[in-house]
């Protein structure tokens, strides 16, 4: 039977340990050149003459360069600054209120109507918001909720490889506490300093020859000639 691996792709192990430093600016380059590439194959390439609709008293008219530009940097940008503002003062639920409020933000900027443009230009304006949310949104979820992973709180389930090695480490660490609980203490034995033996100390002795030195003591205190009466002189006047 075959077993599969929920290691991710080198490819993707790559683009996960990328620092956000550089991941961040890179999503929004690289939204801002498939912006670029899909504005001019509709315009030079198919022809299409694709408008913006008419704002702030401006009438319609065909979309400009730096339209593109401003569309595709400025809102990357914005939603940056929040990401990181969220990261450090609310680091436990930052890439969620971010989440939240970028699917707000980009569901109420879609281009639902406008005067002096057709369906087919709404449509095609849209898809430039969904290019520039396809790159960037995933970007920087993936590296906030890498930042997240190291710190001393449970990750969302949106990182695995995290989660993965948090819940190893938690496995580990119950199974040597319950290890060291079951395995009862072993007394280490103390080395006592050797000293020189009294002859006449029993104390280190056994019982049986404890009251054999004891008895032999005895016995010769009682039979010493100098405590017999026969050895003992007259007594001094």
């Amino acid at each position: 039977m075959a077993t599969t691996s929920s290691a991710p792709r080198p490819s993707a192990r790559r683009l996960i340990e990328t620092p956000a430093r550089v991941l961040r600016p890179a999503a929004i380059g690289i939204a801002l050149l498939a912006n670029l590439a899909y504005v001019l194959v509709l315009t030079d390439v198919a022809g299409y003459d694709l408008r913006t609709p008419a704002v702030f008293g401006r009438p319609a008219q065909s979309i400009l360069i730096s339209v593109v530009i401003a569309a595709s940097v400025v809102p990357a940008l914005l939603g940056w600054g929040l990401l990181e503002l969220l990261e450090r003062f609310a680091s436990r639920r930052a890439t969620l209120i971010w989440v939240a409020l970028t699917a707000l933000v980009f569901v109420g900027g879609l281009p639902y109507n406008g005067a002096g443009v057709t369906t087919s230009d709404l449509l095609l304006l849209a898809l430039m918001h969904l290019i520039v949310g396809a790159v960037v949104i995933p970007a920087f979820v993936i590296t906030s909720l890498r930042m997240r992973c190291g710190d001393d709180i449970d990750p969302i389930d949106w990182c695995p490889d995290c989660t993965k090695d948090i819940h190893a480490a938690q496995a580990a660490a119950r199974t040597a506490g319950s290890a060291s609980a079951l395995t009862p203490p072993t007394a280490t034995p103390v080395a006592r300093p050797r000293t020189a033996a009294d002859p006449s100390d029993t104390r280190l002795l056994p019982d049986s020859r404890r009251r054999t030195r004891s008895a032999s003591s005895s016995t010769s205190s009682r039979g010493s000639p100098a405590n017999s009466p026969e050895r003992r002189g007259p007594p001094h006047r």
